[in-house]
């Protein structure tokens, strides 16, 4: 029951991340089964929103945007969303996003309708991510004369990162200090792991 959109592959936690529409957050995607784990919503400069772009690069760093021309950064565990820039943007819009691993560089096209429907490309400083070291730029347009709806956009690696995974550290039973439970019957036990959410 979530509408999940645009995918992205962390190659740095094996995490493939995507966004949930329905709650205005973040899931992971279980690649081999397809299961769904919800993240929780955003907050910080976003708050719970839609999210129609985002990508994540070969560090791990998550840059999204929202419906309305802003660009952010989303920090993986609290889902906290810093905003690096924006666009002047008339309308709202869906989005595409993708991080380019052969050069380094973010393209982002938000577009809704004729004539509105811009390449943009966005550089950050991924030791620092922030307002002032954030780099959006204008490459041109992309729209029909009848508009165009962007919906997927990726890049090909040349030579495709190697994928480092979360191993479980350490996992603990957190159902409390005692139970009382019928002999030879079953029960559910809620579990921590360290790190959260391994993969």
């Amino acid at each position: 029951d979530v509408e999940v959109g645009n995918l992205a592959f962390d190659y740095s936690t094996g995490r493939m991340y995507g966004v949930d529409y329905t709650n205005g957050g973040l899931c992971l995607i279980d690649i081999e089964t397809g299961d769904i784990d919800l993240m929780g919503t955003f907050t910080g400069d976003l708050g719970p929103a839609i999210m129609p772009a985002m990508c994540v690069t070969v560090n791990g760093t998550i840059i999204g945007s929202d419906m309305y021309g802003n660009i952010y950064h989303v920090d993986p565990d609290t889902l906290s969303c810093t905003k690096l820039g924006f666009i002047d943007q008339s309308t709202w819009f869906y989005a595409a996003m993708t991080y380019d691993h052969n050069t380094g560089n973010i393209y982002w096209n938000p577009c809704m309708e004729a004539d509105q429907s811009d390449l943009y490309l966005i550089r950050i400083d991924e030791e620092n991510v922030s307002p002032d070291t954030t780099e959006i730029v204008k490459i041109g347009g992309v729209s029909s004369d009848t508009g165009v709806e962007q919906t997927v956009m990726f890049t090909i690696p040349t030579v495709e990162p190697e994928t480092k995974y979360l191993q479980v550290e350490d996992i603990e039973i957190v159902q409390g200090d005692t139970m009382t439970a019928i002999i030879g019957g079953g029960t559910t036990l809620k579990t921590r792991t360290t790190p959260l959410r391994p993969s």
